[in-house]
């Protein structure tokens, strides 16, 4: 009779089955995984992070020219999605969201590094002259706003198959639609971010990056991080401060929009009324 397996092989061997009913799983799935506790929330959030890590990191070394800020801002981005994984709305395909957020912690931390250079030139400025040429953050600052402005079913299109690598086939999937809409969806927004690039000075080649792969180290540090947090001794203080200071900066956002939209819808009322208050005083002609 054959010797069951040990209980680290078999552990392996769970795993690696989990990990394969994972990896059929949708976005949303995962996510309603990850909100469980234990080993199968981390095992669907490290799901999540080797499926969306290539845009992510990718998005954050176009803004960021230091490798290590780069893969700062990565494990940053994934802190905030185990922090509001509850509150996404496009559950099913987070890479929008995603890419939003490493945006925005990105420029958190060029804000910092603009601030230092800013130094550095004055203190340069006062010895010699110098000329600023548009370097590769300001290119790849202009990539990110075009890809940005994409209607979202043209973007999602260019995140799954431009920066996280996918064939149009996977990305299908990913999307639930058909092969032809992914591809006529990524002709489009190939067309227009070639237009815009163009209007900006940049030649064409610009919008396609090349998708990376993530360390795997990178990966298992990323998922300790947000799994286990601080109270785990696996984030740093460095990264729970700059992790508070991008969900404060999204709160921020919101609330501006919030108030942005109340201010519309008040300044609609007032109008109406007024609008009222005006026919009703109109004397009547004989």
């Amino acid at each position: 009779m054959a010797a069951k397996p040990g209980g680290s092989a078999q552990a392996a061997i769970e795993a690696l089955f989990h990990d394969g009913v994972l990896g059929t799983l949708s976005d949303g799935e995962l996510l309603d995984r990850f909100e469980r506790s234990g080993a199968p929330a981390e095992r669907a959030f490290a799901m999540l992070v080797e499926r969306h890590g290539p845009m992510v990191l990718r998005t954050c070394q176009m803004l960021l020219r230091n490798p290590d800020d780069a893969q700062d801002a990565f494990q940053v981005t994934f802190l905030v999605l185990a922090r509001k994984a509850g509150s996404i709305r496009s559950r099913e395909s987070v890479a929008g969201w995603l890419h939003g957020v490493a945006s925005r912690t990105a420029a958190y931390a060029r804000g910092g590094q603009a601030r230092r250079r800013r130094h550095e030139q004055a203190a340069a400025s006062r010895t010699t002259l110098s000329v600023h040429v548009p370097d590769l953050d300001d290119r790849a600052e202009v990539v990110r706003e075009e890809v940005g402005r994409l209607p979202e079913h043209l973007r999602l299109a260019v995140l799954l198959c431009e920066l996280e690598g996918l064939s149009v086939e996977s990305a299908a999937g990913r999307l639930g639609c058909p092969v032809g809409t992914v591809k006529s969806r990524l002709s489009r927004a190939r067309e227009r971010l070639r237009h815009a690039l163009s209007r900006r000075g940049l030649g064409s080649d610009e919008a396609r990056p090349m998708p990376i792969v993530v360390p795997p180290a990178l990966v298992k540090a990323t998922v300790a991080a947000s799994c286990r947090g601080e109270s785990g001794g696996a984030i740093t203080t460095a990264l729970a401060a700059w992790k508070s200071g991008v969900l404060r900066a999204m709160f921020l956002t919101k609330m501006k929009t919030i108030a942005a939209v109340m201010l519309a819808g008040v300044t609609l009322a007032t109008g109406s009324a007024l609008l009222v208050r005006a026919q009703a005083v109109k004397p009547d002609r004989p």
